[in-house]
């Protein structure tokens, strides 16, 4: 009884699956199930136009052999052939269309998901490599949600053809008033019955192994898929990223990245194509063997039931093409039933991965100011380690950022710098302690509108391939006179204005010949251009002038400085440089804040990290000015 319970539970849920992957599926690409299913319908139909009228035809040629009816009768076929051959070529076409489209638009809804994400789950491994087999399996066995519509098209193909097919056959199959004189027992209903009997099983044995072949290359294919990002990053992200094309030649790096990809991918992927090769021989010879007795089975009874006189010389071609189309038809419906029992799987991963996105914190407190205008941040012991680490990357972190405040944070590299400015913009939450604006608690705010008190340059921001103006602004409509202006702010308007097309030429050549490749100062140039022109609330420079020389360092620092006054501003660097700008200075050290004061406050301490820092750093800028003079 459990069995019967659990097979019922796992029917209902197919069902709500694959409901809510039509849905999804008409978000992704309306009409195409609709195409599907309408083209399934025709499929159906149209070998039964052709079957019957040709058997009417045959008995008319037969029969009276009326030179008027043979003419009514094959324009009528020609004419009823080709309004369903044009339908069906329309919306070929159509899905066609439809589906070329498809891995893209499918790209665009997942990361439609993605960025509504927590970005904690966004970094986490185990997305990655959840996303990574979506698109595996999507792209080596066309499956999860790209499938879909193609199987309900050939349902609706199958069950038009076994609606239609028993209709025809009814009536010599199951009308036993019916008698032959001279072999009456094969008129017989126990004839029919034996009949029915051989063909049941055989069609049985046919709907079984291909069920079995079909799991079994499945289960292959789902144990392929997590080779898969091997083969993705190298092949479609290392090898063809022109980014990667220095190191690739100069240190000789395609032979190692080809063995590579052989070894985790593509010996592991051509096994299992021979594993589902062995099966399509195996089960396919038997489900040949099987369809050669079937279609003599039938060939045996509809020539028999010929010969008793019960049936005309035209209804042989019928029953005999509509016995094999219902034959057909029902094996079609059991395996494509199967194939979505297995593609409940492939959905299964979908829905786990857009379901992450529904978990995303959605506070709804106001963000405003104090009542006196101002803003004032608090972390008040805060804690925070990584998904799959028991490290703490901050430990018991406290302090205040006040309104209009130039605050630095350094810190050696690893020291937890990013991961507070992570914290503060509601990226991570806490795992102990909180984070306060004006004294609520930053995840029971608004965060559409807490983040937009922001404007960050992240150490590992990205430029887009679009055009200097669109990077500035993130917009295709802008005010080219303030795109100016920052540029200007940031020391870089003058390069842009020796560009062919100044604000519309293109950063990089990946999409435009007329593109311009910069270098790495400029492009942070650039992303600091594009924090300035958000204008918001508070300023964060995450590492800003790694890629600078000292001299484009001050220029930066100093313009910062001055462009920024009546913002808060925070600046995040390994260099102490910023420091000289900055009202207050924070020191991290080992996800700890070691740390905190004026920098000659610090410089005071002959013993604590800041004092180590400097010292160190002041004697390197000293060895680059000897160098250079």
């Amino acid at each position: 009884m459990s069995r019967i319970s659990e097979k019922k539970n796992e029917f209902k849920c197919g069902i709500e699956s694959n409901k809510r992957a039509i849905k999804l599926l008409s978000e992704i690409s309306p009409h195409l199930v609709l195409c599907e299913i309408m083209n399934g319908i025709i499929k159906g139909v149209f070998p039964f136009v052709e079957i019957t009228f040709s058997a009417m035809i045959i008995n008319e040629l037969a029969g009276e052999r009326n030179v008027n009816n043979l003419v009514r009768l094959v324009l009528f076929s020609i004419c009823s052939l080709l309004l369903l051959g044009v339908l069906r070529e329309l919306l070929n076409k159509i899905i066609t269309a439809k589906k070329e489209t498809f891995d893209e638009r499918h790209e665009i809804f997942l990361n439609n998901y993605s960025y509504n994400m927590d970005f904690q789950k966004i970094e986490d491994s185990d997305t990655a490599e959840l996303r990574d087999r979506i698109e595996g399996i999507m792209d080596t066995e066309s499956g999860g949600l790209k499938i879909i519509s193609t199987y309900l098209g050939e349902l609706c193909q199958n069950a038009a053809s076994v609606i239609i097919a028993c209709s025809i056959c009814f009536k010599m199959l199951f009308c036993f008033d019916i008698s032959s004189d001279k072999h009456p027992w094969i008129t017989s209903h126990w004839f029919t019955m034996a009949f029915l009997f051989v063909l049941v099983v055989c069609i049985y044995g046919t709907a079984f192994f291909s069920r079995k072949m079909k799991k079994k290359m499945f289960q292959a294919t789902m144990e392929g898929t997590k080779y898969n990002r091997y083969i993705c990053y190298y092949l479609w992200e290392y090898l063809d990223d022109n980014m990667y094309a220095k190191d690739i030649r100069i240190f000789d790096q395609s032979e190692i990245v080809t063995r590579e990809m052989e070894e985790k991918g593509f010996k592991a992927w051509v096994g299992i194509f021979k594993a589902c090769e062995k099966l399509e021989k195996k089960y396919g010879g038997l489900n040949s063997f099987l369809s050669a007795i079937m279609s003599g089975i039938v060939y045996i009874f509809v020539t028999l039931r010929a010969l008793a006189g019960t049936i005309s010389i035209g209804n042989v071609v019928k029953y005999y093409g509509t016995i094999t189309e219902l034959i057909r038809a029902i094996s079609g419906i059991a395996v494509t039933i199967t194939a979505i029992n297995n593609n409940n799987l492939y959905l299964n991963l979908v829905f786990e991965y857009i379901d992450y996105g529904k978990d995303v914190h959605e506070g709804t407190e106001e963000v405003h100011p104090k009542k006196d205008g101002t803003y004032e941040f608090e972390f008040r012991n805060v804690s925070f380690k990584y998904t799959g680490t028991d490290e703490y990357a901050l430990k018991n972190l406290s302090f205040k950022i006040k309104d209009h405040e130039r605050l630095a944070v350094v810190g050696m590299n690893g020291s937890g710098k990013t991961t507070m400015i992570k914290l503060l913009c509601g990226f991570y939450q806490p795992d102990e302690g909180y984070i306060t604006f004006n004294g609520t608690d930053i995840w029971k705010l608004d965060y559409k509108e807490y983040k937009k008190l922001f404007s960050v340059v992240f150490q590992d921001f990205r430029l887009l391939g679009f055009s200097v103006g669109e990077n500035v602004t993130v917009s295709h409509k802008y005010d080219n006179q303030r795109v100016w202006d920052v540029l200007e702010k940031v020391g870089i308007k003058n390069r842009v204005e020796q560009l062919e097309y100044q604000l519309d030429n293109s950063v990089y050549k990946q999409f435009d010949d007329r593109g311009v490749d910069i270098s790495g100062g400029e492009e942070q140039k650039i992303a600091i251009a594009r924090a300035l022109y958000r204008n918001a609330e508070v300023y964060i420079l995450d590492e800003p002038t790694a890629a600078l020389d000292p001299e484009s360092e001050y220029e930066i620092y100093s313009k910062m400085n001055e462009i920024t006054q009546g913002n808060t501003v925070i600046f995040i660097s390994h260099r102490l440089s910023s420091c000289c700008y900055s009202d207050n200075i924070i020191v991290f050290h080992k996800g700890e804040m070691v740390q905190n004061g004026k920098h000659d406050e610090l410089l005071k301490d002959e013993k604590g990290k800041y004092f180590e820092l400097w010292n160190a750093q002041s004697q390197h800028y000293k060895d680059e000015e000897v160098i250079e003079a």
